[in-house]
């Protein structure tokens, strides 16, 4: 019976397709839930800007706060929304992304426009997103940065373009 129940819970995965039984980690799952894609979508992103590398890793902070981080009355006044609302990041999806394309223009236009988004982009992302964690407490993902290089240079392209003919003018003139 016990092989039985193993092979069953192999062949579960969650909403993101993973498989948290064939992975070999210290805890076994032992809660499943359902949840709509569109939300689940929106929590795995606040759950990454809060410093969270998985929905496991929060579910399990969100236990032990629960759990062990509170005092009994603490526990009764507050309740598992205030703790969330409290987590949520101070900038909207807008702000985050407009304040993002800015630092990118802000740190890298040189770069950007004489070595191209690319390698601007793999020598500096990891910059970009410590200098925006200091900035506004949110840490960003890989793509949301890789985003914001394609934004700025879509955005700014007549002004990469002339600064980096600029650039070249000046260095002719000087031959």
């Amino acid at each position: 019976m016990t092989n039985d129940m193993n092979k069953e819970q192999q062949n579960r995965k969650n909403t993101t397709g993973e498989d948290h039984v064939t992975r070999k980690t210290p805890m076994q799952p032992s809660q499943y839930f359902r949840m709509d894609e569109h939300l689940a979508k929106d929590l795995d992103k606040h759950i990454t800007r809060m410093g969270y590398a998985s929905r496991s890793e929060f579910f399990t902070a969100v236990a032990y706060t629960v759990l062990y981080g509170r005092t009994a009355e603490d526990k009764i006044t507050d309740t598992l929304n205030d703790w969330l609302e409290n987590a949520k990041p101070p900038l909207s999806e807008f702000e985050i992304r407009q304040n993002l394309i800015e630092l990118v223009g802000k740190m890298l236009h040189p770069a950007i426009a004489m070595k191209g988004k690319e390698l601007a982009f793999a020598n500096a992302w990891e910059t970009i997103r410590e200098e925006f964690h200091t900035a506004h407490d949110i840490w960003l993902t890989e793509s949301d940065i890789r985003e914001a290089f394609n934004a700025y240079t879509l955005i700014r392209r007549k002004e990469l373009n002339d600064y980096r003919n600029h650039i070249l003018n000046q260095k002719e003139d000087k031959k």
